[in-house]
Formats: structure tokens, C-alpha cells, sequence
């Protein structure tokens, strides 16, 4: 291992052969951050597939125009539309896109795999721009998936950069995610600078690297939640059901997730759920499976 530090070029080239985790809040630059591996990827012209949870390809593209980038080909760059048909946003065909579902992990996997045999290339850069929504939908599961696929996709000889919010769930869950990853940013804002932290690094010792900014990125609270998403991801898994609505509406009151919601969207909200009820001993879903829906318990125990 070199004994040194990084310069911010060198944390934004992301090695063959491994899996970095990108961590920090909301608002802390982590998308800026992506987007400028990708444009790094395509001056080098190596091939990328981006992984869009967060928006549209379409709105990536136009981040990316503004920041320099010609008009992609799907030769250069293609993508993995994993939020459109979560949200239930239509989308026109493109012929760069794979649509996927964000709340099922196998789809991602499997657009992701065509994407590559479509591009038939080794050395490609696997951009995932967000593993926050994956999560919110199937919590410990996404570990598996950066276990059992992320971290395989790169050991085939190409490189993987995925982001995390911190604090949107377990603190268990993401110290198991940074321990899959060979690599490991913590990004953060103090005062005018963005701070790098690389906790780890295949190639060389931790480092800390600071840029000054001209303003204070604002940091929003990991609990707030757009509430027209939030109805489009109910609509999008569990569909147009009524009954229950008051008493679904309590429960989702209690829970920080949807602490940012007003009460009359909340109400709307609870509209979109099913209430099911369970026996006792009766199975709904086995240990291992991708996950599809979002569950709320109200009632139950092991007992």
C-alpha cells in the first residue's frame, strides 16, 4: 500500500476491480460528486451505466449537458431507470434506458446485466446514484445486493461508485454496507468547505481532503420526504385501495418517515394502502427474498 494521501482527482477516479461507497447527509455534494466521475469516465471514453433512484435519466443528461458533456451516445453512456416506474412517472423510450423498478432489487440487477451484454465491454463504471431509496424500500436486503451483485460487477474487471445518505435507517445496516465496499468517502460540509474523508482505499492509506466553497450547502433533514413522491411510490406498489384509511393514517402519524407529510396529504396517502391481516404462523415473505412491497406492521408479535 502507498504511503500518501489523494488529491480530489485521484478520490474521483474510481479503481478496476472495486466497489466505493460514497456516504454522507442530504445536501453534503455526494451527486455532484457522481456526476463528475462520469464526466471523468466519459473524457477517458470508458463505457457507463448510471443507475438513476433520485430522477430521470432525461434530468440527469441535463445536469450533465450544463456541466459540460456533449450528447451522449449508448455506446458512452446508458442507463438503468430505476425511478420512473417507481414513482409511476411516464417516460418516452430511449434507446440508452432500461427501465427498472426501484423497490425490486433483482430488476435493477438484471436491466444492469443486459446493459452490460448490450454494451459487450469489460472495464465499464457502474454509477449507482443512489442506494438511499433502495433502502428505504428493502432496508438489510440492499447489503445482500451489494454483496451478491455490486461487488461481483466490479470484481469482473470494472469499477462501481454507489451513494448512501446517512442517518435514513440502521446504523448497523450501513456499517455492513461499508464493510462490502473496498472503498469507503464520507463527504461532509464545514462551514465554506466540503470535506472528503476516504475512511478506506484499495490503493493507499486514509486521507482528508477539504475544498473550499463559495456558500454552505444546506443540509436538509433526513426525515423530510416529498409527500406527492411518497403517494406515487404507494400507488406505484400496493395500488388504488380503499378502506382502512383512518386507521392507516394513525399509523403512519407515528412513523418519522412520513413526519413531514400535512394532514390532509396524509390522509390521501392512507387511501393508497391495503390493510391485511395475518395468522398466526402464516408466511409472508421468506428470508432472502428481493423485496417488491412495503410493509407496515400495526399489530403483531412473535409470540
Amino acid at each position: 500500500m502507498e504511503e500518501r494521501g489523494l488529491s480530489l482527482a485521484e478520490i474521483q477516479e474510481i479503481p478496476r476491480d472495486s466497489l466505493t461507497l460514497v456516504i454522507g447527509p442530504p445536501g453534503a455534494g455526494k451527486s455532484a460528486f457522481c456526476h463528475q466521475v462520469v464526466l471523468n469516465s466519459i473524457a477517458a471514453k470508458r463505457p457507463i451505466i448510471l443507475v438513476t433512484t433520485e430522477q430521470s435519466p432525461s434530468g440527469v443528461v441535463r445536469l450533465l449537458i450544463e456541466k459540460g458533456m456533449g450528447e451522449p451516445t449508448p455506446e458512452v453512456l446508458s442507463f438503468v431507470d430505476a425511478f420512473s416506474e417507481t414513482v409511476g412517472v411516464e417516460i418516452s423510450d430511449r434507446p440508452d434506458t432500461i427501465c427498472a423498478d426501484c423497490a425490486d432489487l433483482n430488476s435493477i440487477s438484471i436491466a444492469t446485466t443486459r446493459l452490460q451484454e448490450r454494451m459487450g465491454q469489460k472495464g465499464l463504471l457502474l454509477a449507482f446514484d443512489s442506494l438511499t431509496s433502495p433502502y428505504l424500500f428493502s432496508g438489510a436486503e440492499v447489503t445482500k445486493f451489494m454483496r451478491l451483485f455490486l461487488s461481483k460487477f466490479a470484481a469482473e474487471g470494472n469499477s462501481v461508485v454507489a451513494l448512501m445518505d446517512e442517518g435514513c435507517g440502521k446504523s448497523e445496516d450501513l456499517v455492513a454496507m461499508m464493510s462490502i465496499a473496498d472503498g469507503v468517502i464520507k463527504m461532509e460540509t464545514e462551514e465554506d468547505r466540503q470535506v472528503f474523508n476516504v475512511v478506506k482505499h484499495p490503493k493507499v492509506r486514509p486521507t482528508r481532503v477539504e475544498v473550499l466553497i463559495e456558500c454552505k450547502a444546506r443540509i436538509k433533514a433526513t426525515t423530510h420526504f416529498d409527500p406527492s413522491v411518497m403517494k406515487q411510490f404507494a400507488k406505484s406498489m400496493l395500488g388504488q385501495h380503499e378502506g382502512g384509511a383512518e386507521a392507516v393514517g394513525s399509523t403512519l402519524r407515528g412513523i418519522p418517515l412520513f413526519s413531514s407529510v400535512s394532514v390532509d396529504d396524509l390522509s390521501s396517502l392512507s387511501r393508497q394502502f391495503t390493510r391485511r391481516h395475518y395468522r398466526k404462523g402464516e408466511i409472508i415473505f421468506h428470508k432472502g427474498d428481493f423485496g417488491s412491497t412495503f410493509h407496515i406492521i400495526n399489530i403483531g408479535g412473535s409470540n
